[in-house]
């Protein structure tokens, strides 16, 4: 008899992948690091499925756990780097300033066309 629930085994396999599919995002494809990413996870998988007397017929619902895992870890890192990146650069590049103190071109007026515009203003209303 199984010591673990179906669920439980096909939970690890997933929650096993998702670290291995961010880190398999950030290598060159098809390259010796990316094979690691993949395969590494498959003897850990092994072991929990052999330990809780699973046989054969339960290979391929742990095969797609694991890829979605893959699939799913490598999103969500990218999603996180490119949130990251949006952020760090917000945080960087100052804010536009209000439209009333930019007299409508989007950046401040120097002194000189302040002076300028003062000018206007009072000439204007005579």
């Amino acid at each position: 008899m199984p010591s673990h629930t179906a669920y439980e085994l096909v939970l690890a396999a997933f929650g096993a992948n998702l670290p291995f599919g961010a880190y398999r995002s950030t290598v060159q494809r098809l390259g010796w690091r990316w094979f690691l990413a993949i395969h590494v996870p498959i003897p850990a998988i092994f072991l929990l499925r052999t330990s809780a007397g699973y046989s054969y017929w339960f290979i391929p619902w742990l095969f797609v756990a694991a890829v979605s895992g893959q699939i799913l870890g490598a999103r969500l890192f990218r999603t996180w780097r490119a949130r990251r990146t949006i952020r760090e650069q917000a945080a960087v590049t100052p804010a536009t300033p209000p439209a009333s103190l930019s007299h409508g071109r989007g950046v401040l007026a120097s002194p000189a066309e302040c002076a300028g515009l003062r000018e206007e203003l009072t000439t204007d209303s005579d």
